[in-house]
């Protein structure tokens, strides 16, 4: 089972992640660069400064910082959604949580945020 270990105080990371089997799926040109796109989007939507990243044919390495972490108004998490969602999701999103604040309903929106 993997471990997370801190690698300094200013909170910097290194994530490694294996294809199941160790096949080598990630080795056409295409794959390498939707990863690391998604490896871009999922850094900005947590928070994450992406310093660095490898991609090998059957893994990848990816070393981040954490953000220091903040209160997300709904509308910058919103926002954030539209980052790694298609619109139609993110627009739902959106529609469920004014409708929990209107109603009053704040364990449901805080469930949503």
């Amino acid at each position: 089972m993997p471990k997370l270990r801190i690698l300094t105080s200013s909170g910097v990371y290194h994530c490694v992640s294996r294809i199941n089997g160790r096949l080598f799926l990630l080795d056409p040109p295409e794959v390498r660069e939707m990863l690391a796109e998604k490896i871009r989007q999922y850094g900005e939507f947590c928070g994450m400064e992406v310093l660095a990243y490898c991609v090998m044919g059957n893994h990848f390495h990816v070393l981040v910082r954490e953000a220091p972490v903040a209160g997300l108004s709904d509308e910058a998490l919103v926002e954030k959604l539209g980052l790694i969602y298609e619109e139609r999701m993110v627009a739902e999103i959106a529609r469920r949580l004014r409708g929990y604040r209107e109603e009053g309903c704040a364990a449901e929106a805080e469930a949503l945020v």
